[in-house]
């Protein structure tokens, strides 16, 4: 669908599925099924007089033209795209394609050699087939090279000339009086015959970016050129189409792409009709021209032109299909001292900034083709299409038994790039009337979710947002944060940050350096800004004292890179807010205010942009309600901190990688003697893990929640904690009676190995994270350990088969209700689940059991692992162990069968022996309420539990399950395929096909009427999440509304109501059936 001006996408353009790099952000960055428009990629070659001045010991044109054909007539670096060439038009007016956008096949490759290829100096010893070309060397020289004939406009050099193609290079002489094009032919002395090869890249006598882009614009959208044709025969007449354009894209989900080139000040004889031409296109913005420091070249329209591609539609199909424009400026950065050389590299980098690329400077062949390359692979690494028009909603969490629901949410880049944006929301439950159930509200009541997109509805507004003008620069979105919306960045924390009446100078943020147990992190030496002297240049990776102050204002949120387009760096980023991907913010009720009320709530949370925060929640509508208190930035964080700053590389797999931080779920202790209210004196800890952002822990004292302190923090050099791989496991706090004494402690499983659980297949064995840990929540201290090789607790013990990583989350129990937990329950990656016996009160009588294996892994479908706690309820004569198996973390696989699991863990333990899948009833086909249910019940009731068979293609559970009033709620995700529907005649790749589950908890059977058609059948267990993605862990709430309460199930956008609720009966953390003890 061509338009100027689209509402922007909610999702990325993605990763060819060739380059999954095993973690399950792959979802976000996948090919669609079926896809096979590769990227469409037009090369802007500055060809203007300038390109004649030396760099170092050559002419930037040569060290260009000699590093573009390296890298073009490389059939093996090239990879799959669609390439073509723009010049400038010898009298400046524009820009004209030289060279059509088309498939580098050999044919392209040998018309972009003629374009761009520097001929050879031939020399003896070099011989040459006919058809081959080597691509020279600038060691060799360059007097008559046919290239610098053309370009400079001097006569061709005359000589004696051979009929046929030689083979012996002793023919050539070194001032090439004989001449050879790279082609295989004979260029004849003749003047004609030599212009006529070489035509194609005039001199131009100065740089009209603007209109250059304007005419690459016009190109991709297939429109009637502007100044394209005006200079005879020097443009490629395929790429028109008659009267038009020939567009490479007009009927494609390809993305599209220009590299500019260029290295020096644009033409501002262009500006007027330039502007003029934005202006029809609808491309002007009341706030322009953008702002550059200095301001030299402010009055040029080339980055707004690039904003303007950047958001343009140029193909036919649905979604958008816009341009990203890309920057190599050839200089060298020591030599750009006086205020023109700035000013030019300021207005370039705009240009890549305003268009959504990225801005390199190269000052040699090396660095120019080591530029395109990056590119290239940048590109490469971005398929033909936008995601789902959707986001999944990262965490979603219920303020503390009150009306609240926090989302972290994120968008991912659209060129894959590592830092992606985020923001912290709240919103509401509110009740439908007529249907007497809860729906996802926003502040004012009205409804948040989408039934067409399952995100965000356009019109919401978010708690914490109000109007402003603070995106009048920005080409797709109304200029004010109000209403938010399914926009990530706009309004909540992210716009109080922004909040231009206070400066990101003003932002409390801190680090630990060397700092030790009850530490301020207010202290002076942990203030996290330029001025503190213990944040090194060496530990920001920094190449220099500029760049360390660079990334550390950066991180506070200075818009050094102006994102804004106002030219200001003192005022905050749009950026400023990194995506919550992962990470389950904490939220306390310190509940101090008097009388009691539901707004004294801090929210804590960790983001991707290398921040773990502190923001005033509630919802009564104070000022500083969704303001951040305070953000913490640990020194392990640090070497991290510069790919943000950079943008770079691009997430592949075999390139960068996106950088993690406090990406894990927050335990949290409250002892507040027991009044629920938070004194001076009581205490609140938090336990901070890091998923993939580390192998550590930090534990901080909020018990004054504006005043954090250092408890402690441990990592896997520390005693007992060798075995800590990446901490994904939340430390979960339990009290346990220990030698007799009340005991407050952290269990949680050992964490994830990446090197050996990203691998698919896997092979070998893990190193880390085989184990379960119990931690003495004071200090950090492994009271006790089981593993297959425990070292270092005060108690090891050694557990033969727990040889794979637990990195999921652990179930605690308290299962006699006597005050101290007594039971564990996780899985882990090897497809087994773990039960430990923790209420003795001695730690050496302990005892952990193998509860189930249910993974085969000798053939690559049984290959099973755990990933998420399981849910646990009490039934007549057995616990129920509900967990699912899934491996989210390799999204787009098809390979695994899995499964969801009802294990039976009877009482008391005797003999016990694992549960293995042949001992369990196959619940798949649903034949205790679709057969013989008498028959049925019976073999269920002889197994040791039952398993649904996940059918679709893929799927996988990707979440925890809870059960309420009975029914089990849980969610899975399966890959898209090229049948599904919103991925044909579309440039959708979708987010997978995800679903909610909700059965009975006892036998699998269907609870909820799901698909409308009377009755419950097997179709009923189940239905489709709109928009796909990753549903978050189901979340149980209660909630009073007008005097009464109401209990539901919240997952993302969804509000799921179970059947025959009994909400006296349900606890925190399991669910009692009624009638059981």
């Amino acid at each position: 669908m061509r338009t100027h001006l689209s509402v922007l996408a909610l999702a990325a353009t993605l990763i060819a599925a060739g380059s999954a790099i095993a973690e399950d952000i792959d979802l976000f960055l996948e090919q669609p099924e079926g896809s096979a428009d590769v990227p469409n990629v037009l090369f802007m070659l500055d060809n203007s007089a300038n390109w004649g001045s030396t760099l170092g010991d050559y002419r930037k044109k040569d060290i260009l033209h000699q590093a573009l054909a390296e890298v073009v007539l490389d059939p093996v670096t090239i990879g799959a795209m669609n390439a073509g060439i723009m010049t400038y038009t010898p009298n400046s007016s524009g820009g004209m394609i030289s060279s059509a956008v088309g498939p580098i096949d050999s044919a392209k490759q040998a018309e972009f050699a003629e374009k761009i290829l520097l001929p050879q100096q031939w020399e003896t010893g070099i011989a040459v087939a006919e058809g081959e070309y080597v691509i020279p060397s600038l060691s060799s020289g360059f007097n008559g090279h046919i290239y610098q004939i053309a370009s400079v406009g001097e006569s061709p050099i005359t000589g004696s000339s051979e009929p046929g193609w030689p083979t012996d290079g002793t023919s050539f002489t070194d001032d090439n009086e004989v001449t050879y094009t790279d082609l295989g032919q004979l260029v004849d002395v003749d003047k004609t015959i030599i212009d006529t090869d070489i035509a194609a890249i005039p001199k131009s006598s100065s740089a009209p970016y603007a209109l250059s882009l304007h005419e690459a614009y016009l190109y991709y959208a297939g429109s009637a050129p502007l100044h394209g044709i005006e200079d005879g025969n020097d443009y490629d007449t395929t790429a028109l189409d008659g009267s038009v354009y020939a567009s490479p894209s007009a009927t494609s989900c390809a993305r599209n792409f220009v590299i500019l080139i260029g290295n020096g000040s644009p033409d501002n004889g262009e500006n007027k009709e330039a502007e003029n031409e934005l202006t029809d296109l609808d491309g002007k913005l009341q706030s322009d021209p953008i702002g550059l420091t200095p301001s030299n070249y402010e009055a040029n329209w080339a980055d707004e032109y690039a904003r303007f591609m950047r958001s343009a539609d140029v193909s036919s199909k649905d979604d958008k299909q816009g341009i990203t424009t890309f920057v190599i400026d050839v200089v060298d950065p020591d030599e750009v001292k006086t205020k023109p050389d700035k000013a030019e590299r300021s207005f370039l980098k705009s240009i890549a900034n305003q268009g959504g690329g990225r801005y390199f400077q190269a000052k040699s062949v090396e660095e120019v083709k080591v530029a395109i390359l990056e590119i290239l692979r940048e590109i490469a690494a971005v398929n033909s299409a936008f995601a789902s028009t959707t986001l999944p909603v990262s965490v979603n969490v219920r303020g503390t038994n009150l009306n609240q629901v926090y989302m972290g949410v994120f968008r991912p880049d659209d060129l894959a790039l590592p830092y992606w944006v985020g923001n912290l929301k709240l919103y509401k439950l509110a009740l439908d009337p007529d249907t007497e159930s809860l729906y996802l509200a926003d502040k004012n009541g009205d409804p948040a979710e989408s039934p067409t997109t399952g995100f965000i509805v356009s019109d919401a507004v978010s708690y914490w947002t109000s109007p402003s003008t603070f995106w009048d620069f920005h080409l797709e979105y109304d200029d004010s944060d109000s209403p938010d919306g399914e926009i990530v960045e706009k309004g909540a924390v992210a716009q109080n940050l922004r909040d231009p009446t206070s400066s990101p100078a003003d932002r409390k943020l801190y680090t630990c350096i060397g700092c030790g147990t009850g530490d301020a992190l207010s202290d002076a030496g942990s203030i996290f800004a330029d001025t503190n002297t213990a944040i090194t240049q060496a530990a920001l990776g920094a190449a220099d004292a500029t760049e360390r102050n660079n990334i550390i204002n950066w991180v506070r949120g200075f818009d050094l890179q102006n994102e804004n387009s106002n030219g200001d760096a003192t005022t905050a980023r749009p950026s400023i807010h990194g995506d919550v991907l992962h990470s389950r913010p904490a939220v306390i009720n310190y509940n101090r205010n008097d009388p009691a009320d539901e707004e004294d709530i801090i929210a804590f949370y960790g983001a991707n942009d290398g921040i773990f925060r502190a923001v005033y929640g509630g919802k009564d509508g104070e000022t500083k309600d969704g303001d951040e208190i305070w953000g913490f930035i640990p020194e392990e964080f640090f070497p991290k901190l510069k790919t943000l700053y950079d943008n770079g590389p691009a997430i592949t797999a075999d390139g960068g990688a996106k950088p993690y931080f406090a990406d894990g779920n927050i335990g949290v202790y409250q002892d507040t003697g027991g009044d629920g209210v938070i004194h001076t004196g009581d205490k609140v800890h938090l336990f901070i893990s890091m998923r993939r952002g580390g192998r550590l822990i930090y534990a901080l004292d909020v018990s004054n929640p504006v005043d954090p302190k250092l408890l402690w923090k441990r990592d896997n050099n520390d005693t007992g904690w060798g075995e800590l791989g990446q901490t994904w496991s939340e430390p979960k706090v339990s009290t346990l009676n220990i030698g007799g004494t009340p005991t407050t402690v952290l269990i949680m499983g050992a964490g994830y190995d990446a090197a050996f659980d990203d691998a698919l297949p896997r092979s070998g064995a893990a190193t880390m994270g085989r184990g379960i840990l119990v931690v003495d929540a004071s200090n950090g201290e492994v009271i006790w350990q089981a593993g297959a090789e425990p070292a270092g607790a005060a108690h090891n013990e050694t557990v033969t088969g727990m040889t794979y990583p637990i990195p999921s989350n652990v179930t605690v129990i308290d299962r006699n209700r006597d005050g101290f937990d007594d039971r564990v329950y996780v899985g882990d990656t090897g497809g087994q689940v773990w039960k430990l016996d923790i209420s003795d009160s001695v730690t050496s009588n302990w005892t952990v059991n193998r509860l189930a294996s249910i993974a085969d892994h000798s053939v690559a479908s049984g290959d099973r692992k755990f990933l998420y706690a399981p849910d646990v309820v009490y039934a007549d004569g057995y616990d129920a162990i509900l967990i699912g198996s899934g491996d989210r973390e390799h999204p787009l696989d098809t390979t695994v069968e899995n499964r969801f699991y009802m294990f039976k863990d009877t009482l008391p333990d005797v003999d016990w022996t694992a549960i293995t899948e042949a001992e369990m009833y196959n619940a798949t086909a649903n034949l205790i309420q679709e057969g013989d249910t008498d028959a049925e019940t019976s073999l269920l009731s002889a197994a040791r539990g039952w398993f649904i068979k996940l059918e679709d293609p893929g799927e996988k559970v990707v979440t925890s399950a809870v059960t309420l009033s009975g029914s089990t709620f849980f969610n899975t995700n399966a890959p898209n395929s090229s049948s599904d529907e919103e991925v044909q005649n579309s440039c959708v790749s979708g987010l997978g096909r995800a679903r909610n589950y909700i059965v009975n908890f006892e036998d699998a059977t269907a609870t909820t009427n799901l698909d409308g058609v009377a009755g419950l059948t097997k179709s009923d267990r189940s239905n489709k999440v709109v928009g796909g993605g990753f549903p978050p862990s189901p979340v149980p709430v209660i909630v009073e509304i007008d005097g009464k309460k109401y209990q539901a199930v919240v997952s993302g956008t969804k509000v799921l109501t179970p059947p025959n609720v009994q909400l006296e009966r349900r606890e925190p953390v399991y669910w009692y059936r009624p009638g059981t003890d």
